[in-house]
């Protein structure tokens, strides 16, 4: 869903939502059954197939749940895209992971948790000289979130910050179950974008398990970031996108990426995105 959401800002040059979610719906219909998509979005592209051409493509979402859309994780997990799309843009940055969040996702947790996770990839990228501190990244995601939630009255995201600040500060690593009691790995935006958050920012604060020292930065995120449990694999996604939009590709071992599914569309994809920012 990241390459689809990719692929239609580099054919339009802006966020189309009927062609988003045409590409969407297709590439569900098409996808083997280990693409592992959540259950309930199956409903939303089984709705949008019927509504063709797209006429309404933010409609089946905001039906489910009775009217108050999916809190799950997805929407962060697929919005890397936006933040190349974007960047040095924050105000466009916020309009369009939201926009792409209410595809299949309209809780406000759940687009709260798409522009988080998109700020912090901004941030990554805007950053990756390495002269910022984990507590002054941490501090520009609470900004953020700060006004974010200003008129939510359950300040979810504001209060899992405040917890992940005082869990890397402490002088005592927490474990995983202390860190799923206080925060979670679960299939919320809250949970899942959190966690990733708090395993890129433990990586950068070296809080890391020292097994993981002879391993590359962003190894070190992404297996620290699974270490945590849960939805390890969107935990690891959206880890994974921060910590390569701030150490780089070089931080990538080649075994890897020779046995990454969709490489050189990725990279075609992520110069593409780039040149357009760039005009």
């Amino acid at each position: 869903m990241a390459h689809e959401l990719a692929k239609s800002l580099v054919e339009n040059g802006k966020f189309v939502a009927k062609d988003v979610a045409s590409k969407f719906t297709k590439t569900f219909f098409t996808s083997p059954p280990c693409r592992y998509y959540g259950a309930s979005v199956r409903t939303v592209f089984e709705k949008l197939q019927k509504a063709s051409p797209f006429s309404d493509p933010f409609g089946p979402a905001s039906e489910q749940f009775d009217g108050q859309g999916s809190y799950g994780n997805g929407s962060a997990m697929r919005v890397f895209p936006v933040a190349l799309f974007c960047h040095g843009n924050q105000e466009l940055l916020e309009k369009l992971a939201a926009l792409s969040a209410k595809l299949t996702h309209v809780h406000i947790d759940a687009i709260n948790g798409a522009k988080l996770q998109a700020s912090a990839v901004e941030i990554a990228l805007s950053s990756s000289d390495g002269s910022i501190s984990w507590l002054e990244f941490w501090q520009k995601l609470k900004d953020l979130i700060d006004k974010l939630e200003f008129d939510v009255p359950e300040k979810v995201y504001t209060n899992k910050l405040d917890m992940i600040k005082e869990l890397i500060a402490r002088e005592e690593v927490a474990s995983v179950h202390e860190f799923e009691d206080k925060v979670g790995t679960g299939i919320k935006a809250t949970e899942a974008v959190c966690a990733a958050i708090y395993a890129f920012l433990m990586c950068l604060a070296d809080r890391q398990p020292s097994e993981l020292s002879s391993l590359s930065k962003v190894q070190q995120v992404v297996f620290y970031s699974i270490s945590l449990g849960g939805d390890t694999d969107t935990i690891g996604t959206m880890a994974g996108a921060i910590a390569g939009a701030f150490y780089g590709d070089e931080g990538l071992p080649s075994y890897w990426l020779s046995a990454c599914e969709g490489e050189d569309m990725a990279r075609d994809l992520a110069t593409k995105l780039h040149e357009l920012n760039e005009k």
